[in-house]
């Protein structure tokens, strides 16, 4: 029996602070994107955007059950005993009962850094010398736990309520096989870095097939999409900016593009796709993207 259907995909919010800003920069874009009636916002404890979220949500009087909360276990959590304590810090720091996808950020286990608390205003050199362990070369150290192990340590949040889903970013489908051919349930989502120049169409069917869903990272790919010739010809065809046109491209393909921004206006333009499908002829140019 199939549960209940899905809204249309909608683009989301990420609040991954980009290079040479701190998480306390990206509260206009959050505030934008409130004013804006955006229902996803994509988090992690890595990135100290959860207690900004969790704030101005509670402070624009936003309706909880109106939106979806996604956040993301750190690398240094993976072990079972941990993952537990990390979910239940995002929750604090968020405000909130439950929330609605938690993630594993990546699938490799870090050697365990104790509880990590990401404030707003923390560098990107702060946060990661807390927040990647390094032996005295200089070398990432790994932790003793699989995917797997980590893996039931998640399903087991959606079971004491405090997840309504559970998936994993940046993986692949060798990555979900593995769970699969052990028996594991699949993940309610995968995020992945997915856009015309990286379209992941085989791992789209395969989640499908499953039906997870797929989130992407990174949906506009920068300036190498944005400013791609082709890319501005077919917009201009239809009039409309490019971040517009890339997004339609992920909804047509049921994929939830997250793109982020610390620049309001960008926000509220990534958060009005077009309307309706793309015209043929420009959907299969895109696709073609990758091979031009």
């Amino acid at each position: 029996m199939s549960g209940p259907r899905r809204p249309p995909p909608r683009p989301g919010l990420g609040t991954a602070p980009p290079r040479g800003l701190t998480a306390r920069g990206l509260e206009p874009a959050i505030h934008a994107a409130i004013d804006a009636g955006c229902v996803l916002y994509d988090t992690a404890e890595i990135y100290g955007t959860e207690p900004l979220l969790g704030r101005a949500l509670r402070e624009r009087g936003v309706d909880r059950n109106s939106v979806e909360l996604v956040t993301k276990l750190w690398q240094t959590n993976h072990a079972p005993e941990h993952v537990l304590e990390a979910c239940r810090g995002s929750l604090r720091r968020l405000a909130v009962d439950v929330v609605d996808l938690y993630l594993v950020h990546a699938p490799e286990s870090w050697r365990y850094c104790g509880p990590l608390e990401i404030a707003p205003d923390d560098t990107r050199e702060a946060i990661e010398s807390r927040a990647v362990p390094r032996d005295a070369k200089g070398t990432v150290e790994h932790g003793g736990s699989t995917l797997a192990q980590t893996w039931e340590a998640m399903l087991d949040l959606v079971r004491r309520g405090l997840a309504r889903g559970v998936g994993l970013a940046n993986v692949g489908e060798r990555e979900l096989a593995a769970l699969e051919a052990r028996g594991l349930a699949a993940p309610a989502a995968i995020e992945v870095e997915l856009h015309p120049l990286r379209p992941q169409a085989e791992l789209r069917r395969r989640c499908a097939q499953r039906g997870t869903r797929v989130l992407a990272q990174s949906p506009l790919a920068g300036a190498a999409l944005l400013d791609h010739a082709v890319v501005r010809k077919l917009a201009a065809e239809l009039a409309v900016e490019p971040a517009r046109l890339l997004l339609r491209w992920h909804l047509d393909r049921g994929v939830e593009p997250i793109p982020g921004s610390s620049r309001p206006e960008h926000v509220r333009t990534n958060l009005s796709p077009l309307d309706s499908a793309l015209p043929e002829p420009i959907a299969s140019a895109l696709d073609r993207l990758l091979h031009v």
